[in-house]
């Protein structure tokens, strides 16, 4: 094996790795968000209500006064997760396509591949149909 191929092979090898490294990160991020904010985000209120009420004693009228108080924090942290997630999702797209220019034809169907499980898996993950095969132009 000649040095020159020896190199493209270890080349080849720390694309994929991050590559992979990039979709793993992207998948923690969805599944995180969906365990986190998504499937939760209605208890958050109730959570914070109910550990208040216990850690400070807060009397009935208390609850009643903050309870607006409390919905709209947990409104407004629910929003600022969703936007957080929109974000991660953009900067983990701009990463893959900034990787796609240097992998192999080979290597880019397989990321594709993976796109395709990935998109499928978090539809089931969410109870939702599988996503229509995308058609090629």
């Amino acid at each position: 094996m000649t040095r020159a191929l020896k190199w493209r092979l270890a080349i080849g090898v720390l694309v994929v790795f991050a590559a992979g490294m990039a979709t793993g990160m992207f998948v923690g991020a969805r599944r995180a968000h969906d365990v986190l904010v998504s499937k939760h985000h209605h208890r958050m209120g109730e959570h914070l209500r109910e550990r208040l009420t216990r850690r400070l004693q807060l009397t009935p009228e208390q609850v009643e006064t903050l309870g607006p108080i409390i919905d709209d924090t947990s409104n407004r942290l629910h929003e600022i997760r969703r936007e957080s997630g929109k974000r991660v999702a953009d900067t983990m797209q701009q990463a893959h396509s900034a990787m796609a220019p240097h992998l192999t034809p080979e290597q880019r169907e397989i990321a594709e591949q993976m796109k395709t499980h990935h998109k499928r898996v978090l539809h089931r993950r969410r109870g939702a149909p599988p996503p229509a095969p995308e058609k090629e132009p």
